[in-house]
């Protein structure tokens, strides 16, 4: 995909996160998913390396679970930044951080 696709299609995916209108949700590994339209998959996930530093790719599956995309660090680094910000956001959306966060802070009042 040329970078200037890529960086696109990663926008588009970051200001549909950030409005919350992407589902993401979490998966038994890292990975977060969300069914887009009936027909297509988003996922996002990092890859830890050996070295301090963290990886991440998001991928594009078809109806037929096919990888149609992918926007990783190793392929597109100047996205890098854009990909972590991605998953990091995702995360806290799939795993509701801000009110597990909440919750938390009211049973501790409560000791």
């Amino acid at each position: 995909m040329e970078p200037q696709k890529a960086e696109e299609f990663l926008t588009g995916v970051m200001n549909k996160t950030r409005e919350g209108r992407v589902p993401w949700e979490p998966t038994a590994a890292e990975d977060l998913v969300a069914l887009i339209g009936g027909e297509f998959t988003l996922r996002v996930f990092p890859r830890r390396r050996l070295t301090s530093v963290d990886e991440y790719a998001l991928v594009l599956l078809d109806a037929e679970d096919r990888e149609v995309a992918r926007v990783d660090t190793l392929s597109y680094n100047t996205l890098s930044d854009k990909l972590q910000w991605l998953y990091n956001t995702a995360r806290d959306q799939a795993l509701r951080v801000d009110e597990t966060v909440d919750k938390l802070m009211g049973v501790l009042e409560r000791l």
